[in-house]
């Protein structure tokens, strides 16, 4: 965890951060990258990795109200509800 930035957060927010990790199936994400052959860069992430980018877009969306999407995950602090989502296909018009 980047604990300066976590340290900032309320105890409230910390929770809803730790819920989400922990909840949160990065092992299935995984295997669904490592099936289509998803790369971030050069090469499928390892689980570390897709841990590390999924928490700091959690905790940029606790500290601005704003989504925060890369790639795959998107990350959303909106009514007092913390969520994390991996997304395969997206179309919006």
């Amino acid at each position: 965890m980047h604990i300066n930035i976590i340290s900032s957060l309320s105890l409230e927010e910390r929770d809803k951060l730790s819920k989400v990790m922990r909840e949160f199936n990065f092992c299935e994400v995984l295997r669904c990258m490592k099936k289509v052959n998803w790369k971030w860069g050069v090469k499928v992430p390892t689980l570390y990795e897709l841990m590390s980018e999924a928490e700091k877009l959690l905790i940029e969306a606790l500290n601005t109200l704003r989504i925060y999407e890369s790639g795959g995950f998107r990350a959303e602090y909106k009514n007092n509800v913390l969520s994390l989502s991996f997304n395969i296909d997206y179309k919006e018009s």
